[in-house]
């Protein structure tokens, strides 16, 4: 999938990381909307584009879909594939404006 990077969501509103057995990453459920059930996750994400128009490509897995929706048709839709772009640009840019998650890449003099 491949999405411009220009939209923010407020994600702990709409989806909530969840831990699947037998899989070393997280996955997403989305809370409320006309998704709200279903549960996906990231693979491979990379930013391609401009520093002015960045471009989020990324693969997923829809891992469940609560009746009635159907994991084909969610894999086909425009619409589910924005909004997991959408949800995937917020938690990157949350996660670059978290002055907690900033490491300090400066060389020390100590030798």
């Amino acid at each position: 999938m491949i999405t411009k990077m220009n939209s923010k969501i407020n994600t702990s509103e709409f989806v909530q990381f969840v831990e699947k057995e037998n899989n070393e990453l997280y996955s997403l459920k989305v809370l409320k909307g006309p998704f709200k059930g279903v549960i996906y996750t990231y693979g491979k994400v990379q930013i391609t584009g401009t520093e002015e128009t960045p471009v989020l490509k990324f693969d997923y897995t829809i891992e469940s879909a609560p009746k009635p929706k159907k994991k084909s048709k969610l894999e086909k839709s425009k619409t589910f594939k924005n909004f997991m772009g959408d949800v995937l640009t917020s938690i990157l840019t949350d996660h670059i404006n978290d002055e907690s998650t900033k490491t300090d890449n400066k060389e020390s003099d100590e030798g």
